[in-house]
C-alpha cells in the first residue's frame, strides 16, 4: 500500500499540469487546428484527451519511481522535470 501512495502525488502533479496546459491552448485548438490540412491517418478529436491523459499518468508513475532521498535519484528528478518542461 505504501508503494502505491508514492505515485499519487506525482500522477496528480502531471495531470494538473496537463489540464492547465490545455486551458492555455483552448483558443488555438478551436481556431487554428481545424484549419490545418490533416492526413487521412489523423485520429478523431475524441482520441486526443484519452491519449494525453494516459501519457500524463505514465509520466507521473515514472516520476514516482525516481523520487527519493539519495543524490542519484535527486539528479534523476531534476533531469525528468527539465525534460517534461519542453
Amino acid at each position: 500500500m505504501k508503494k502505491r501512495l508514492q505515485y499519487i502525488g506525482p500522477v496528480a502533479i502531471c495531470l494538473v499540469t496537463g489540464f492547465s496546459a490545455s486551458l492555455f491552448q483552448k483558443t488555438a485548438l478551436a481556431d487554428w487546428y481545424p484549419t490545418l490540412e490533416k492526413s487521412v491517418l489523423t485520429p478523431p478529436a475524441l482520441v486526443f484527451p484519452v491519449v494525453w491523459t494516459i501519457l500524463y499518468v505514465l509520466m507521473g508513475i515514472a516520476l514516482g519511481r525516481i523520487q527519493g532521498k539519495d543524490l542519484q535519484r535527486a539528479i534523476g528528478c531534476l533531469l525528468y522535470t527539465s525534460d517534461a518542461a519542453d
